[in-house]
């Protein structure tokens, strides 16, 4: 009798995070870095052809807000895999900065593109990255919010209808008093967002010289 109880207990109760199965990850978000290096392939001709900023004071506010949106986007980002590390597809992340939208990393990810945009004193790549990013990761963010859909089906519509996709929202913020941390997600996380400072660096020595 015991042991039929444990079974239907058993099956009862949801499997541990280790154990949910997987949802298959569509080919779009498989892509996500080559398509980002395709569209940065195409953007660079343009800005070869694009008119530069010429007014010092001009070129001057564009270099400080790049470096802020920059320096943003890595701590913002940064952020991000303190909450989401290791816990992906594992737990539906709703706090920190998960608790203000529902896609924080590309979020941080835009204002860091932007940041080096701004860089380049090349105003008409602003509308450009801004238009292939949207266009983009719109596509990205759907199929994700399918898959999160079959992974959590009791939790993720209620977090959707609370936390708006892709415009943080200033209210509602929690977070949790303890942080258990995957220590190699973190050093992957560290080695994707140096490449906003370097490209940034990269930018200015292109502006300078080229």
């Amino acid at each position: 009798m015991n042991e039929v109880s444990a079974s239907a207990l058993s099956e009862t109760l949801p499997p541990p995070p280790a154990a949910r199965p997987l949802a298959r990850r569509e080919f779009i978000e498989l892509q996500r870095k080559h398509v980002s290096w395709v569209i940065m392939a195409v953007l660079v001709p343009a800005w070869f052809y694009l008119p530069v900023t010429s007014n010092g004071t001009l070129a001057l506010a564009a270099d400080a807000l790049g470096f802020l949106a920059v320096s943003l986007a890595v701590i913002g980002r940064l952020w991000c895999a303190l909450y989401i590390a290791g816990r992906k597809n594992f737990e539906l992340c709703q706090d920190g900065p998960y608790s203000l939208v529902r896609n924080p990393l590309y979020v941080f990810s835009y204002v860091g593109a932007i940041g080096v945009v701004l860089a380049s004193h090349r105003w008409g790549l602003l509308p450009l990255v801004s238009c292939a990013y949207v266009l983009y990761y719109h596509v990205v963010i759907k199929a994700e919010e399918a898959r999160l859909a079959n992974l959590f089906p009791g939790a993720y519509p209620a977090y959707c209808q609370e936390v708006p996709r892709g415009i943080p929202r200033l209210r509602g913020f929690r977070t949790r008093t303890q942080i258990s941390l995957d220590p190699r997600a973190v050093t992957r996380a560290m080695r994707e967002v140096i490449w906003f400072p370097i490209a940034f660096v990269a930018m200015h020595i292109l502006v300078h010289f080229a």
